[in-house]
């Protein structure tokens, strides 16, 4: 159980640092439009996986049922939704946002009848009331590349939304399948990059030949590479190993990576005028991680006492 709990904790590590550099990436990537770099991403992840589907075929079977064609598909719009997000909000603030999954966590589960704690209820209140400040006093940020930042913070929040439903649906259906984050990944590369790239020739988003520099495609490659494919093995194993709740949690290091990243590739800085605000939605979703490892760690004794018995 130490050991599961590790590894857990070490692929929830390696997604937040990836994710954390999407933002860099997808500045990078030039301004094409959200569905180009998402169909991009998507593709080019897929095309590198393809030898490992090819080594692992005779060991796995890529029977999908209709819940893993679910988490496919969040993960694919946790992908657009992070895009678009990045192209017209601070990365700083974006990571913070999406950040909040813990937050849609306990949504999910009242939803579901489960029972909320009061300390579970008191840092999702702290994390909400960060929320609304930082989207109430706007971009306090120096950089000339933001615009129209609600529209950014309204795909942040929807991202954080998907994240924290893919974990839920792993953790409520208590999927061991090993296979599980490879299987995920073929659905949101293969499915999800080919639909993104129809839609956006239709939508005129797209636009052949492609019209990329050689900087413009670097950082495209990384962005499917690191933040897109590796991203996605390493959470979806975090997810089969770790309570929803804490597996976010982790995640929380993202906003961190993604500041650090922001400032020193893109020179991007933050106001303190907005620490205030980061500092609730932290303390918010620690107060929430604090809340769920109580009961654990009530539960335990109560276990060995039955066992005991």
């Amino acid at each position: 159980m130490h050991k599961e709990f590790s590894s857990g904790a070490g692929f929830a590590l390696i997604a937040a640092l990836s994710w954390g550099l999407t933002g860099v990436f997808v500045r990078l990537s030039g301004h094409h439009p959200a569905l180009e770099i998402t169909a991009g991403r998507l593709l080019i992840g897929l095309i590198f996986i393809l030898p490992l589907l090819l080594i692992t075929r005779s060991r796995i079977n890529f029977k999908l049922s209709p819940t893993i064609w679910i988490l496919g598909v969040l993960q694919g719009l946790y992908f657009l939704t992070a895009v678009i997000a990045f192209q017209f909000a601070p990365i700083a603030i974006v990571a913070l946002l999406i950040s909040t999954s813990p937050v849609y966590v306990l949504i999910c589960r009242a939803t579901l009848g489960e029972q909320i704690n009061g300390r579970e209820a008191l840092g999702a209140a702290c994390a909400i009331i960060g929320v609304i400040i930082i989207c109430m006093t706007g971009a306090h940020l120096v950089t000339s590349q933001v615009t129209r930042p609600w529209i950014g913070y309204l795909f942040a929040s929807l991202a954080a939304l998907s994240t924290a439903l893919s974990a839920v649906i792993i953790h409520r259906q208590q999927i061991k399948d090993q296979s599980l984050p490879l299987k995920i990944a073929i659905i949101c590369l293969g499915f999800g990059g080919i639909i993104a790239a129809i839609i956006g020739l239709m939508a005129g988003q797209i636009g052949l030949p492609l019209h990329w520099s050689y900087p413009e495609v670097i950082a495209m490659i990384a962005l499917a590479l690191i933040s897109t494919l590796l991203a996605t093995l390493c959470y979806t194993a975090a997810s089969q190993r770790l309570p929803p709740l804490l597996n976010v949690t982790l995640m929380l290091s993202t906003p961190i990576f993604a500041t650090l990243f922001a400032y020193i590739f893109l020179g991007e800085k933050l106001s303190w005028s907005l620490v205030p605000s980061c500092a609730l939605i932290l303390i918010g979703v620690r107060i929430i991680a604090s809340a769920k490892v109580s009961q654990g760690l009530q539960k335990q004794p109560n276990e060995q006492a039955d066992h005991a018995a």
